[in-house]
């Protein structure tokens, strides 16, 4: 099941470091080559509080990286910890293409717009497709730590 959250104010800071890597293509299957967020550069802790607030969860716990997917995401599941991360993904589009750019999970599809908070469990089968697949999309993926309950978040930055 997809379930969008509402809309949030993406920063010129994200949508700026999004930029950079917009026409890369991450494969699913390579995700040390996934670009974290860096602490540094383009930390947002309003967004971030905003992100976290309309997740559900203390802004400690958020972990996020910056995904491009200029020629979409094949159908996968993603292969996060379960002892470290929760089953839920939230994905933001920063930067979208031209025309539809579409999130697919089990049997459920939802056209997306940028700044929109969609979530669905990452453990079963999903993917993305855009109309365009010359112009550059990136994602934020977000999820909750829950084995740093109640502590300050240990990748954050990394």
């Amino acid at each position: 099941m997809i379930t969008c959250h509402g809309n949030i104010k993406v920063p010129s800071s994200i949508t700026n470091h999004a930029d950079t890597i917009k026409l890369e293509n991450y494969k699913t299957n390579t995700p040390a080559k996934f670009q974290k967020h860096f602490t540094a550069q383009v930390q947002d802790t309003m967004f971030e509080i905003e992100l976290a607030e309309a997740m559900g969860i203390d802004h400690n716990q958020l972990d996020y990286v910056y995904f491009s997917v200029c020629k979409g995401a094949e159908p996968h599941t993603d292969q996060l910890d379960p002892l470290k991360f929760s089953d839920t993904t939230y994905v933001i589009p920063v930067i979208l293409p031209e025309g539809d750019s579409v999130i697919h999970a089990r049997d459920e599809s939802e056209t997306v717009v940028l700044g929109g908070i969609y979530s669905f469990d990452h453990t079963e089968t999903h993917s993305m497709t855009l109309e365009d697949m010359e112009s550059g999309c990136v994602v934020i993926m977000a999820t909750e730590r829950i084995d740093i309950i109640g502590e300050s978040a240990e990748y954050k930055g990394s």
